[in-house]
Parts: structure tokens; sequence; C-alpha cells
């Protein structure tokens, strides 16, 4: 008899637990749940009591809802949470407990809006994250712990936002990052963890936008990058990884941005390259890097101070072109293709300090380089307009036979025992 109560007891004890378990956690609702008033809020937990991960997708909405404190025990969701029109509701809290949210996040024209305060738990959004049209909205630093987007990150007509510093441990974003008509953003200093952007990135049309410095570790997006109609824009410090685009390339309307240097470690884009419209504009040295084979149409119209536009990788795209070329309306020396085809076929690298001065001449007949100089040239490496070295030669005699290379810009660097020189040929 007492085995058996022994017995009893323990599967008496082994069920509770799971009984307690199963009320503490449990999945429900796989065809979602829409919240229109206050009352379905509080009531939440009364009516669905063993309620803490939600299958299906979770809108709230409604002009009457206060707060969403009765929703507190929500762990997960696995499909979409959208908060949307919720026009008196200040504050997020209430949904603390969450954690994860299995497709999109959105939160769109909730005018009293303020923070975040509530979703500070988030680390991952399997789908889109779109904050678009809340009027208040001012801070996104309870969003410190997001580390990745699934999808879209669409950041839109936020008219209280300053700055976007609030999301600085997001490493990934596998679709796009779109920012744009934002009024009164003035700085994008965060997004300093996010190393991959999976397609476009967009930032256009945010009127008071005078600095961007985040992206510092952001190495690669796979559509377009546009930086676009900012009349205040003067400094862009951030993007010193970047190295690849996925499609093309476009910066315009920015009326006071003076260099391209932030794009200064930029090796390959997809398609086209266009320069358009950026009135303050005198330096486009940062495109110097990237693979002219890479630009399918180059664009560069309508710089009014731009002068100087023979860096190395417009040479060498000029001189065997994959597609339209259109420079014009710039000032004298980038004003049109024929005008930087001339300065790309005269400019020289100045030569190092190291002396005496010397000449370097090609005959292209016989494939040569003549060096005239009273040094003995002891070897000689010729690098692509991208600074990539394509050859090493070992030189005999101050006449250097060049291999056959495709026609183009090339960086020739010359030794005896140092280097003493390197000038830029174009070989025909």
């Amino acid at each position: 008899m007492r085995h058996r109560n022994i017995h009893s007891g323990l599967l008496f004890f082994i069920g509770a637990y799971f009984f307690h378990l199963s009320i503490i956690a449990q999945s429900c609702l796989p065809e979602g749940i829409s919240f229109q008033t206050q009352a379905q809020i509080d009531n939440f937990v009364f009516n669905h009591p063993k309620c803490t991960e939600i299958e299906g997708d979770v809108i709230i909405q409604g002009e009457e809802i206060l707060n969403l404190n009765g929703l507190s025990v929500i762990t997960d969701i696995w499909g979409s949470l959208t908060i949307y029109e919720c026009n008196h509701l200040k504050f997020l809290s209430g949904l603390d407990q969450l954690t994860e949210i299995g497709a999109s996040l959105s939160v769109v024209n909730n005018d009293s809006l303020v923070n975040f305060t509530g979703l500070g738990r988030i680390d991952n959004i399997a789908g889109n994250f779109i904050i678009e049209n809340n009027e208040l909205l001012f801070s996104a630093a309870q969003l410190e712990n997001l580390v990745s987007v699934g999808q879209d990150f669409i950041f839109t007509e936020n008219e209280s936002f300053s700055n976007l510093k609030g999301v600085g441990k997001l490493e990934s974003i596998r679709g796009a990052l779109d920012i744009f008509n934002n009024y009164f953003l003035t700085d994008i200093s965060g997004f300093n963890n996010l190393d991959t952007i999976g397609d476009r990135l967009w930032i256009e049309t945010n009127y008071h936008l005078i600095d961007i410095s985040g992206f510092q570790n952001l190495e690669y997006a796979g559509g377009r990058f546009m930086i676009s109609d900012h009349p205040d824009l003067v400094m862009i410090t951030g993007f010193g990884k970047l190295s690849s685009i996925g499609e093309d390339l476009r910066i315009i309307l920015n009326y006071e941005l003076p260099d391209l240097d932030f794009l200064n470690s930029l090796t390959n884009i997809g398609t086209s390259l266009t320069i358009d419209a950026n009135y303050s504009l005198t330096d486009i040295e940062g495109l110097r890097k990237i693979e002219s084979q890479s630009i399918l149409n180059l664009h560069i119209i309508n710089n009014s101070l731009l002068a100087v536009c023979n860096v190395e990788s417009i040479c060498s795209f000029l001189s065997n072109p994959n597609g339209s070329v259109f420079i014009e309306n710039n000032t004298t020396g980038c004003n049109s293709k024929d005008e930087v085809i001339e300065a790309c076929e005269t400019i020289q690298i100045k030569e190092n300090v190291f002396k005496p001065e010397f000449g370097l001449y090609l005959n292209a007949e016989q494939n040569e380089l003549h060096v005239n100089s009273d040094l003995k040239i002891m070897s000689c490496n010729i690098y692509s307009g991208n600074n990539l070295q394509v050859c090493s030669i070992q030189v005999t005699s101050n006449v250097i036979k060049v291999p056959n290379l495709p026609r183009g810009l090339y960086i020739v660097e010359l030794f005896t025992d140092k280097p003493v020189a390197r000038k830029k040929v174009l070989l025909p």
C-alpha cells in the first residue's frame, strides 16, 4: 500500500509540474488576434490564460487604446506585429517580455508615440521593420538589443527624430535600408555594427540632414546605393569599409557636399555611376579605386564647381566604356567627355622626392617604355588604374618592353635599389 501511495504521489508531482509548465509557456491563436479597444487588451490574460506565444499575426489599432500593459505575458509573436493609428498611445510598455517577432514589425501613424519603451528585449525581427509617420516619436534608444532584420528596414516620415543612435547593435539587414522624408533628422551616426545590407541603401530627402558618420563597419550593400536630395548635408565620414555595391551608385542633389572621400574603400559597383547636381562638389578622388569594368554607365552632370574628373577609375572607364557616358554642365576641365579624356592623357603622377629628374615616354608601335634618366633602372611594376599590380618586369636597360595589356590607364613604378618614381601611362 505504501509503495502504491508513493507511486501515486510521484505521478501527481510530475503531472502538476508539466501542468505548471503548460500554464507559464503555451502557444495559441494560430489565426492571430486583433485589438481595437483598451478593454480587449486589459482582458487578454483572462480571455487567454495560458497564452504567452501567439502563433498568428497581432494587430493593435484603435483611438481609445492608451497602454499595452495587459499584454505583458507575451514573450513571442510568430507572425507579424502591427501597431497602427493608436493616436493616444505614448509608450509600448506591456511588450517588455517580447524577445522575437517571427515576421514583420510595423509601427505606423501613431500620433502620440514618443519612444520604443517596451521593445528593449527584441533581438530579431524576421520580416520587415517599418517605422512610418509617427509625429512625436523622437528616439530609437530602446532598440538597443536589436541585432538583425530579416527583410527591409524602412524609416520614413518621422518628423521629430533628430538622430538614429539607438540601433548601435544592429549587425545585419537582409533586405533594404530606407531612410527618407524625415524632416528634422540631422545626424545618422548609428548602424556602426552593421556589416551587410542585402539590398539597397536609400537615404533621401531628409531636408535638415547635416552629417552621416555611421556605417563604419558596412562592407556590402546588395542593391542600389543612393544618397540624394539633402540641401544641408556637409559631411559624410561613415562607410569607411564599404567595398562593394550590387547595383548602381547615385550621389544626387546634395548641395553642400564638398567631396566623395567617404567612398575611398569602394572597389566595385554593379551597374551605373551617377554624380548629379552636387553644387559644392569639387573633388571625386574618393571614386579612384572603383574597378572600371564594374561601371556600366557613367553620368557626371550638373556639378557646377567640379573641374577635375580625371581620377584613375574614370580615366580607365573612358578608355574602354561599357555603356553610355554623359559628362556635362560641370565646370571647365570636367564639362565634357572629351575634356576628361584629354586630362586623362596628359595627367602625370608627381615624381617622388628622389632625384635626378627623369622622363617616361611610350613608344606605342614597339610596345616599349623609354626612361630618360641617368639612373640605372633595375625593375618595373605596372598597376591597373585601380592600383592592382598586373605585372613585374626585371629591367636590363632604360627601354622597357611592355607585355600586351588591355587598353586603359596604368601606373608605372620604377626602381633602382628603391622606388624612384610612379607615373601614369595610357596604353592604346
